[in-house]
């Protein structure tokens, strides 16, 4: 089976709330912030413009793009994807763990200690998003599922 979908992105002028740029397309809105910024600067004829936007659009690269192309972002910054409430129970969030830069360990909030052997594992999100990360673990029998997402340092 295939599913499709597609993602509909409009801008809208705030003066008269009226759209200024639509595009219909097949991926989130990541990659989406400059592309239809730019074609609503274009349209409405302006050396430059504010963009307002959600956190679903803050991307570094999207950022830059449009502060190259004199078009100011206000975009709301994204939580932290491996420390929320979603997914971690609250006293393993990632604040709740001490780092100490010395020995590049982390203490977890039962007192263990996390180690890593140093080496540094890659992670791609898309196409243009990747980062590397460390993982952290103890051998002790904590309950270790619940930390789990909060070991990685990034």
């Amino acid at each position: 089976m295939v599913e499709v979908g597609y993602n509909v992105q409009t801008a809208v002028d705030a003066l008269h709330s009226l759209p200024v740029a639509t595009h219909t397309i097949n991926q989130n809105d990541k990659n989406a912030l400059y592309d239809i910024s730019s074609e609503a600067k274009e349209n409405i004829g302006v050396e430059i413009l504010t963009t307002i936007a959600d956190k679903g659009y803050h991307t570094g690269k999207e950022l830059q793009a449009c502060q190259a192309a004199s078009i100011d972002t206000i975009v709301a910054r994204p939580e932290i994807v491996n420390s929320n409430t979603k997914g971690t129970q609250p006293e393993y969030m990632i604040q709740h763990f001490e780092y100490n830069k010395e020995n590049d360990t982390y203490t977890c909030p039962q007192g263990e200690t996390l180690r890593t052997t140093g080496r540094l594992h890659n992670k791609k999100r898309s196409e243009d998003i990747s980062y590397q990360f460390k993982k952290y673990r103890t051998i002790t029998v904590t309950p270790m599922h619940l930390c789990r997402k909060a070991w990685k340092k990034r």
